[in-house]
């Protein structure tokens, strides 16, 4: 999976672009760091056998919205990654592409933040509200879900 992550903030855009790093930029954190790896292409997250690996990092505290550009395609039934939100391992809200036949590729994820309302967004052909969730969520990034390596 390789992500792309756009913050904006009163206005100006600051702009993740993993693949301009060599190792994982300072302000992401992993939980798996075999698992999660920068290359000339960018952030390249794999499936691990036995737990969920993330990457991710604090939510800025005036963000308005964020949209994530990512390539992403389950190559197995079971496979599922995408984007996160976090407070705790009991507390997420996660946005995750899986296989399925009836839908493109998705390519784009933006997420809408009005205080500690939160409202998703995917885009496959166009981009549709998928859900709204109200939570304190402290961290957003990545996720692939336990799966076959």
């Amino acid at each position: 999976m390789n992500e792309r992550l756009y913050k904006t903030q009163h206005g100006v855009i600051f702009d993740d672009v993993f693949s301009t790093f060599s190792t994982l930029p300072q302000q992401y954190v992993t939980n798996n760091h075999a698992a999660s790896m920068m290359t000339a292409e960018g952030l390249v997250m794999q499936h691990h056998a036995t737990q969920d690996v993330r990457v991710l990092r604090d939510i800025p505290a005036t963000m308005g919205a964020a949209e994530v550009t990512l390539s992403y395609a389950p190559t197995r039934d079971g496979d599922k990654a995408g984007f996160m939100l976090f407070d705790n391992s009991a507390n997420t809200a996660q946005l995750l592409e899986y296989a399925d036949d009836t839908f493109t590729d998705l390519t784009s994820i933006k997420v809408r933040k009005q205080g500690e309302v939160f409202d998703f967004f995917m885009k496959h052909d166009a981009f549709l509200h998928i859900d709204s969730v109200q939570f304190p969520f402290t961290k957003m990034g990545f996720v692939t879900k336990v799966g076959q390596l």
